[in-house]
Order: C-alpha cells, then sequence, then structure tokens
C-alpha cells in the first residue's frame, strides 16, 4: 500500500477521485484528531488495511474532496502516536514511524497514515473498546458472530507454530485455497477482496506469520495449513 500522490491527482486542491471506499478514508483535522479517527485505524486493521488522509473535507452534495489542510501538524501527530501506544485508546499498537507520511500542498499540509491489516489471529483491534470493520466506505461496528469470529481465530495463535522458510506458498494446494477465499465470502463473516493475491490472503489471515524472532523478519507458513 503507497501513499497518494495528490500533485498527480488534482492541480486545484478539489478532486473526486480518488474517492472514499472500502480503502481510503478522508477527514479533516486542522487543529485536533477526530476521535472517529481511530474508529477507522480499528476498521481497516479488521478488515483490509487502507490509508486515513487528515486535511480532506467533503462536499457531499458535489460529491467532491477538497484540501483544507492540517493546522496544529506537530501536536496531531504526537497525539496519533501517544494514542497508538495508549492502551485505553488502541488495544495494542498498529501505527509505526514510516506508517505516517506529512506533505505540503500548495501551501497546505496533508498527513496520511497507513494501516496495515491485521493477520486474522491477532485480531480484533478495537477502538475506545469497541471493535469496527470497513465495509463499503464506512466503518462498522462488529457483529457478536463477528467478534466470536475473531476471538476463535486468535486462539488459533496458541497452536500454530512456524515451519522451515523452505517451505513457500508452492507447497500449498491452489484449489484448497481458491474454494477456503469462497467458504469465507460465502459466510459474509470477512471480506477477502478478489484483488488480493493468494499470498497476500493467507498473510491476512495468519497463515503465513512474521518470524519475530529473527531479525530478516520474514514471512513462513504455518502449520496451521495443510500441505499439498
Amino acid at each position: 500500500m503507497d501513499f497518494l500522490n495528490f500533485k498527480a491527482i488534482t492541480q486545484t486542491g478539489n478532486f473526486k477521485t480518488p474517492s472514499e471506499n472500502e480503502n481510503i478514508e478522508y477527514k479533516e483535522a486542522s487543529w485536533k484528531l477526530p476521535k472517529s479517527f481511530w474508529e477507522t485505524v480499528s476498521s481497516f486493521a479488521n478488515t483490509l488495511g487502507g490509508i486515513i488522509v487528515l486535511g480532506i473535507a467533503e462536499d457531499k452534495s458535489k460529491h467532491e474532496f477538497s484540501i483544507t489542510s492540517v493546522d496544529n501538524v506537530e501536536d496531531i501527530e504526537t497525539q496519533i502516536f501517544n494514542d497508538n501506544n495508549n492502551i485505553s485508546c488502541l488495544n495494542r499498537p498498529v501505527i509505526q514511524n514510516n506508517d505516517v507520511q506529512i506533505s505540503v500542498f500548495q501551501n497546505k499540509t496533508i498527513i496520511q497514515v497507513i494501516i496495515h491489516p491485521e493477520p486474522f489471529n491477532t485480531r480484533p483491534i478495537t477502538a475506545f473498546g469497541k471493535a469496527y470493520i470497513r465495509t463499503g466506505d464506512g466503518d462498522r461496528v462488529t457483529t457478536k458472530e463477528q467478534l466470536k469470529y475473531f476471538t476463535v481465530e486468535s486462539q488459533n495463535e496458541i497452536d500454530t507454530h512456524l515451519l522451515p522458510s523452505t517451505y513457500t506458498i508452492e507447497d500449498l494446494d491452489a484449489e484448497n485455497i481458491k474454494e477456503y477465499r469462497k467458504i469465507i465470502d460465502k459466510k459474509g463473516i470477512i471480506s477477502t477482496n478478489s484483488q488480493l493475491s493468494d499470498q497476500e490472503f493467507l498473510y491476512s489471515i495468519g497463515v503465513f506469520r512474521k518470524d519475530r524472532l529473527s531479525n530478516s523478519n520474514e514471512y513462513h507458513l504455518t502449520d496451521a495449513m495443510s500441505l499439498s
């Protein structure tokens, strides 16, 4: 996921595309960070990830967006990282330094924050005690069924182990992966997004996990998935 290039998007500061969708959210944040920022962080982390752009206003009547600027940049950036590490805000931090970009367009400051999708077995990410998911261009509080699904998946973390790096996606049955994606989509619990590659999908559900004991931070196949 890359930061948006507003020099390529607009010449005037007004634009219609890209509009808000399941991976993009615009928010005004002139002098303070809106509480809804963390709801979107939760929803992106619990679904497919996305990018939040601060300093953008929406004119709903024209279906148009405009760059309005973030005026209190240093304080808002500090608040982002403070709240990111505040357990009363998020149940676990998800934003790293390189996930935040500050840029200036026509003397107006924009803050972009990339939120990566959490693996299924470490979800849900909660904001102020509630878990959200992204549907369309909005953030929705999770249903009881979705919360139950997250809880079951998080428990699976205990029973999975990393396999040697010699095992790759090539050792998995492509048809089994295809059928599993269909099952998850059909249940309607979590969107798997047809645009995701099989490898990205497997990363998102925890079939591949990052080796946090190694400096390489490489993803390894776990023993939770049957090999072909």
